[in-house]
């Protein structure tokens, strides 16, 4: 039974790294993310959620076309990106994204949820 279960974490496990690396492919690789480098990957709904005052919204909660990339303030390894948009309700927020380079690398994920930053 122990190693059925093994058998099974290890199989979802491989499966997750395996989406990762294909999801990667098209991964933002920037030593200096520009405003230009972070608008295409909202919009293509990789980024997991955004933090808005009263909590997080999820991506898949926005209305993609509405999003507008304010400004990307970084230092360092880190980032933060500043955007308004409308929730599907109509609702309009504006929200920012807490991003972090990887070590020895200029790939970027989302430091909330580890999702890859990716176009």
């Amino acid at each position: 039974m122990k190693k059925l279960l093994l058998l099974i974490c290890c199989t979802v496990a491989s499966l997750y790294f395996h989406s990762q690396i294909v999801f990667a492919s098209q991964a933002v690789f920037s030593q200096n993310l520009t405003i230009e480098d972070v608008q295409p990957a909202i919009l293509s709904g990789s980024i997991g959620w955004v933090r808005v005052q009263s909590g997080i919204i999820d991506i898949s909660d926005i209305d993609l076309h509405s999003v507008k990339i304010i400004d990307v303030h970084q230092e360092g390894n880190t980032a933060i990106v500043y955007c308004n948009f409308t929730h599907k309700q109509g609702e309009k927020f504006f929200g920012y994204i807490p991003l972090l380079r990887l070590q020895n690398s200029t790939a970027w994920i989302n430091r909330d949820n580890g999702f890859i930053l990716a176009k």
